[in-house]
Order: C-alpha cells, then sequence, then structure tokens
C-alpha cells in the first residue's frame, strides 16, 4: 500500500512539475497568443495540477506591466473561485491603470448603463468631462469602438428629449468611424419604435447606402465586413421606416434587392416584404412569396392565417378549398424542416444528473425515462441566453400540455455568491415559466454542463425517451419563430427515436 502511495505521489508531483515547467506568463517574450492557448489547455482538463497551474499563471499575470494581462490574471482567480486574490487583482488593475480601459469602461457604464434619471443636460455634461479624461487619441485603434457608442447613445437620448438638432449633431460626429453605419441602424431603429419614421428615414438613408455599396462593390473598402455586416441590418430596418411611411415601392425595392443579394429569407424579412406587396395590392405576389415560405418551414400559425387572409381576398371570399390547399403547404414544409434536421441526429447516451430546482426539488434525468427532455444551459450574465430566451418561452409554450415534453433550463457557471436569488429574481421580472436547476457552481469538473461537454453558453441539449442526446446546439439567436420552429422540429424528431 505504501509503495502505492509513493507511486501516486511521485506521479502528483510529475504533473505539477510539468505545468510549472510550462508556465508560459512568466516566460519573457510569451505573445498574448501563447499564454491564451496554454491557458485554454490548462482550463480544459478540471485536475488539480492543472488548476494549480492555472493559479500559477495568474500570480505570473498580474506581475505583468500590462492592463490586458492583469485583467486575465483576475479573470483567471474568478474562474478558480479565488475571490479575495480576483478582488485584489481587480483594484490592483484600477491602481496601476487609472486611465486605461477597465475605469474607462466603468465610468462609462456609470453614465450610460446605470440606471439614473439625470436630465440629458446633465448626461451630456457627464460625457464631455469622461472624454476629456479619456481621450480618443490615448488608445489604440482597436480600442476606440466605445466613442462611436457613446455618440450614438448620446444622439438616441436627445431624439427621445425632441431634441433633433442636438441629436443630428451626434449622428454627425458618428460618420468619422469605421463602426458609423451599425451604430446609426440602433438609433434608427430606437426613432423607428417611437414612431418617429421621418428623421429614422433621413439617419438610415445614407448609412444604408454606404453599407449596399460596400457589400456589392468589388473594391477594397476599409472597415468592409463590419459594413457588410450592417447591410445585413440596416436594409430591413430601413425598409421598415419606408413602409411606416407609405414609401411602398422604395421599400419594396429594398427589400426585393437585399433578399435576392444575401438569400436571406428570414421569417421577419419575407414577412416585412409581404407587407410591401399587399400595401402596394399586390396581393398574389405577397400569397406566393407566404406559401413558398411555407413550403420550406414548419407551419407558423401566424403565416398560415395571413395565406388564409390573402387566399379570400384573391378568391372573392370563396373559401371552401382553403383548408385543404394549408394542409397540403403545412405537410410539406413539416416534410422539408424534418428531412433537414434529420441528417444533423446525433446518438450518444446523457449523462445521468441530479440537480436542484427553485423550490430545492431534486430532479434527476434517470427518473424522466420515456420523456423527452430539452436542456438549455445559461448564466443570468450570458446576453445571447437571455436573447433567445423569448423563443424558448414560446416552445415551453407551445408544449405546455404535452406530457412526452419537459424542458430544464440549467443555471450554470454563475460567479457570485448569491447565484440563486439572482436567478429567482431574473425569472420572476420577466415572466418566465422555466424550470430552473442549478448546476455544480464551485467545481466545474464535477458539474453538469462539463459532463455535457459543454464549452459555451448558451447549449442546448434534446434527449430522446431511452435517454440519448439526439441534438445537441452552441450559441443563440433572437429570432423566435426560428427557435420555435427549430426546437419543435427535433422534438418531433426525438420522440420518433
Amino acid at each position: 500500500m505504501n509503495n502505492i502511495k509513493t507511486i501516486l505521489s511521485a506521479l502528483l508531483t510529475c504533473l505539477f512539475l510539468n505545468s510549472l515547467q510550462a508556465q508560459i506568463a512568466a516566460q519573457k517574450g510569451a505573445s498574448l497568443t501563447d499564454i491564451y492557448i496554454r491557458i485554454n489547455e490548462l482550463a480544459t482538463k478540471h485536475d488539480p495540477a492543472s488548476k494549480a497551474a492555472l493559479g500559477l499563471e495568474a500570480d505570473a499575470l498580474m506581475k505583468k506591466d500590462s492592463e490586458q494581462l492583469m485583467n486575465l490574471g483576475a479573470s483567471l482567480y474568478e474562474a478558480l473561485q479565488r475571490k479575495k486574490d480576483a478582488e485584489k487583482a481587480h483594484k490592483a488593475v484600477i491602481k496601476k491603470f487609472p486611465r486605461g480601459n477597465t475605469v474607462r469602461m466603468n465610468e462609462y457604464n456609470k453614465i450610460f448603463v446605470a440606471k439614473h434619471n439625470l436630465p440629458i443636460a446633465e448626461v451630456e455634461k457627464l460625457y464631455i468631462k469622461w472624454l476629456t479624461k479619456f481621450p480618443i487619441d490615448s488608445f489604440k485603434k482597436e480600442e476606440r469602438s466605445i466613442y462611436a457608442q457613446a455618440d450614438a447613445q448620446m444622439a438616441t437620448l436627445f431624439f427621445r428629449e425632441k431634441n433633433p438638432s442636438k441629436g443630428k449633431e451626434y449622428i454627425e460626429r458618428l460618420k468619422t468611424s469605421p463602426n458609423y453605419t451599425v451604430f446609426v441602424n440602433g438609433v434608427g431603429r430606437d426613432l423607428i419604435n417611437v414612431k418617429n419614421n421621418s428623421t429614422a428615414i433621413e439617419l438610415l438613408e445614407p448609412a444604408y447606402k454606404i453599407a449596399k455599396h460596400a457589400t456589392i462593390a468589388s473594391e477594397d473598402f476599409e472597415n468592409k465586413i463590419a459594413i457588410v455586416r450592417s447591410y445585413n441590418n440596416l436594409a430591413p430596418t430601413y425598409a421598415r421606416a419606408l413602409l411606416n411611411v407609405s414609401k411602398i415601392d422604395e421599400a419594396t425595392t429594398v427589400l426585393e434587392e437585399y433578399i435576392k443579394f444575401s438569400n436571406n429569407r428570414s421569417t421577419y424579412n419575407v414577412e416585412l416584404l409581404a407587407q410591401a406587396y399587399s400595401q402596394n395590392n399586390r396581393d398574389l405576389d405577397a400569397f406566393i412569396l407566404l406559401s413558398d415560405y411555407l413550403n420550406n418551414h414548419i407551419s407558423e400559425e401566424r403565416m398560415i392565417n395571413k395565406v388564409r387572409e390573402l387566399y379570400s381576398k384573391l378568391n372573392r371570399n370563396q373559401n371552401q378549398n382553403i383548408e385543404t390547399y394549408i394542409n397540403t403547404i403545412s405537410a410539406k414544409s413539416n416534410q422539408a424542416v424534418l428531412a433537414k434536421y434529420k441528417k444533423e441526429m446525433i446518438k450518444k447516451e446523457a449523462p445521468n444528473f441530479s440537480l436542484t430546482n427553485l423550490k430545492g426539488e431534486t430532479i434527476s434525468l434517470k427518473d424522466l425515462r420515456g420523456k423527452v427532455v430539452i436542456l438549455d444551459f445559461w448564466a443570468t450574465w450570458c446576453g445571447p441566453c437571455k436573447n433567445s430566451f423569448p423563443g424558448m418561452q414560446a416552445a415551453v409554450n407551445k408544449y405546455k400540455g404535452d406530457k412526452e415534453v419537459e424542458f430544464f433550463f440549467v443555471d450554470t457557471w454563475q460567479k457570485e455568491e448569491n447565484y440563486k436569488e439572482l436567478v429567482d429574481q431574473f425569472i420572476k421580472e420577466n415572466n418566465y415559466t422555466f424550470h430552473v436547476l442549478f448546476d455544480e457552481m464551485k467545481d466545474r469538473s464535477n458539474n453538469t454542463a462539463t459532463a455535457y461537454g459543454v464549452r459555451g453558453i448558451p447549449h442546448k441539449v434534446v434527449i430522446d425517451k431511452d435517454g440519448f442526446i439526439r441534438f445537441e446546439t452552441a450559441g443563440g439567436a433572437a429570432d423566435i419563430d426560428k427557435i420555435v420552429n427549430e426546437m419543435s422540429a427535433k422534438i418531433e424528431l426525438a420522440k420518433k427515436g
């Protein structure tokens, strides 16, 4: 027995020494890429030696003369649940770099993110003071987008206060930013939401033209990738504003050109174009567009109702064949979508778990045999997770009465001590009816997320009635219909096993 203990001790010591010898943050000339590769390598192992090595990397990073590296060290302390060291590290960063990125962002958040009821004039004073304290020229080019974001925030606030001259003043400042088209789109959407469509059009039109030209033109553009991405958002936003003021022909042209070029036939884009056709007395075009969409997507009640309405209008209220037609396209669409997702099906045994819910009850996967189980791994700090929740709530609502289906929202990777209170508050504030389960938070090597191979959240898993994982999806989306359609298809396929 003593020999076995000696061997084990030697092995662990060897592992630790190897980690120590490979420690990279302390090496002179180590690149940021090398450091990230080493940290990711250690973070995926979850064994004691790797955790110890990560701690050493964090210690070495805190000795660096780099705000970015010191912040990385502080983040490592947090990941290792070394709360006091993390707090000390964050304070060290602020003390060493009082006019650096961290302090700049903290003070930006106090102006634009924190809840306050300051008059717009006071907000502007704080912003000007912030600009003076953190001049744009003192930061690297890749660190300057926050200034355009701030100008966009100020423009939005002034437009809301019905001060268009000041709003436009900040829009003019935006024009020197490489992210001009991106931020103008956000300001335009806000104006549309408050029914100020004429101003929205005035701002969106030049940005839309720039984005469209950069997307279609063959010549190189500085920041072309960002501008091209903005075209995908600007075209529908601009078209929406045009439709709202009955500039139907212009809106139709914008949407037709955009959909033809991008082939982006999302639910939103198709419905918007169908609306444009209908407003221009092109009901047959709208009917064909929606019918074609339904032939290739899971049937959506809203679109089906619109097809019914158009069918009735086109046939002068002669509706005797409409349900036959609807049933035909519904069957085709369901078959097409199910065939698509069937190709993506996998089959591997789902790890068992026993987790507590908000009521303190224990839920075990082994007790759920005979049901299709959907797991959605998330955290309160995860933006993409929260963006997908309206769609997931719609999916939960759809299967509310189905006793063969269970949804569980596994809260994981929370850093706060009072995470259960934060989760409970978040669920209640947003009126979600989610069945929340709490993962192991202190030791990632023993949590359910690790057992399921989760590397990023949101992460969705669909488990069939026999306990096999049939679908795994990483990442989130905000399109409610898309989420419902995807979850519905996967659930129906999982039911069949």
